[in-house]
């Protein structure tokens, strides 16, 4: 357990490095890594993919709209994870409970961001 827990917030905290790096040093890590795809990965634009031509709101789901959202994501599902796995085998309970905890405490986080990025920092 201890190890699948180590390696779900290793996996975080280099999601949570890329997106700092992503944000504060973008030259860099394009020129190391040769990107290409500059709409997708560096967030001075990428964040203009959430959006169509005419200005409206993009129907795509927000976190696969950029490398910024999407290892955003992927740093909190592994908390959440991370969160879960000793919640599920501290209760001894059923797989299925393992879906319902992962989902509630993964709603409580959403909900958490954006009560205070919406409502109290803004």
């Amino acid at each position: 357990m201890i190890i699948l827990i180590t390696i779900t917030l290793i996996i975080a905290m280099a999601c949570r490095s890329l997106v700092h790096t992503l944000l504060h040093h973008y030259g860099d890590f394009a020129e190391k890594f040769k990107i290409k795809n500059r709409q997708w990965w560096n967030p001075a634009v990428s964040w203009t993919n959430k959006y169509n031509s005419d200005g409206t709101r993009n129907k795509k789901i927000l976190q696969f709209s950029d490398a910024f959202h999407f290892f955003n994501m992927i740093e909190l599902g592994g908390y959440v994870f991370a969160i879960t796995i000793p919640t599920y085998l501290w209760l001894n309970l059923t797989w299925w409970w393992f879906l319902i905890i992962f989902g509630v405490i993964g709603l409580i986080v959403i909900l958490s961001f954006n009560l205070f990025y919406d409502k109290i920092w803004r």
